[in-house]
């Protein structure tokens, strides 16, 4: 119970931080076309806590509140260039397990008979050239 009621304030906490108009100026991004309403946010982050209260579950409630603690301090700890530099990074792992799971998924369907054997040759070295040259593309930008 408190592990889920952890995820649910922390992605409310989350959904506040992105959608709050300040933040977003000052992070570069357009302005939302519907304003922040925050109260719907803010009651879905504090019913999880109130619900490990009133469940008696102290120690969930102190883990709780400390989990929250601790993300909200990183959220306003990050700055903008850091944002990218996380954002960069998580591309750049999307990027490598798409190709992966495209690979994967081919050769699931090549053993169901589904594909001939050489479209399934054909997507795979597709696969792996755009790989090679991902790979090579990041060693020439210096990342």
């Amino acid at each position: 119970m408190t592990f889920a009621a952890i995820i649910i304030s922390l992605l409310a906490l989350a959904w506040l931080s992105w959608r709050d108009p300040k933040r977003r100026r000052v992070f570069g991004l357009p302005a939302l076309r519907v304003p922040l309403n925050a109260w719907p946010g803010w009651l879905v982050f504090s019913l999880p806590g109130a619900a490990l209260l009133f469940a008696g579950t102290s120690a969930g409630l102190v883990i709780w509140m400390g989990a929250v603690c601790a993300f909200g301090w990183m959220l306003i700890a990050v700055t903008p260039e850091g944002w990218h530099a996380i954002a960069g990074w998580l591309n750049r792992m999307g990027d490598g397990f798409e190709s992966h799971l495209q690979t994967w998924l081919q050769e699931a369907k090549h053993k169901k008979g589904r594909t001939t054997g050489e479209n399934s040759h054909d997507f795979r070295s597709q696969a792996h050239h755009s790989l090679d040259s991902r790979i090579a593309r990041r060693s020439r930008d210096g990342g």
